[in-house]
């Protein structure tokens, strides 16, 4: 992760490090976002290693645990962010929510729940659902009309 936050950002990189070495490279042209926010996706339950590098370097933490999980697991990564030097308050964090299928009848408990633990972001999902393009669509205009009256 290092090594492509220096090359997204800077003309020319030296890197040596555990598992990549590189002289004097560059990549033409640069992206025109930088730096490229970088999240990382974990399992439920993230081993320690896992944590550390999302506290340490990333921008954000794709949520894959429960509402009833997320305020434990949440509070390591602050910790260590905040033992690093790094602000925690700059790591964003996005959980899913299922809009069609099984869960489609809680989507808006479950977004009240999400919301009210402190998420910075919520990715509304309408996979599952057997939609087509169009369905898709219509569904999430459908339900982003109800999701200014769920914050």
């Amino acid at each position: 992760m290092r090594l492509l936050k220096e090359l997204w950002t800077q003309d020319q990189v030296t890197f040596d490090g555990e598992w990549h070495s590189i002289s004097d490279t560059g990549l033409n042209p640069l992206p025109v976002q930088r730096p490229i926010p970088m999240w990382i996706g974990a399992k439920a339950s993230p081993n320690s290693a896992v944590i550390n590098r999302i506290a340490t370097q990333s921008n954000g933490w794709f949520v894959l645990c429960t509402p009833e999980e997320f305020p434990d697991l949440n509070e390591k990564i602050m910790r260590r962010a905040s033992a690093s030097g790094r602000n925690p308050l700059e790591i964003g964090a996005e959980a899913g929510v299922a809009v069609v299928g099984p869960r489609a009848a809680e989507w808006k408990d479950r977004v009240k729940k999400w919301n009210g633990i402190g998420l910075s972001h919520l990715c509304i999902r309408t996979l599952g659902g057997d939609l087509s393009p169009n369905q898709h669509l219509s569904k999430l205009k459908e339900v982003s009309g109800c999701l200014e009256n769920l914050f």
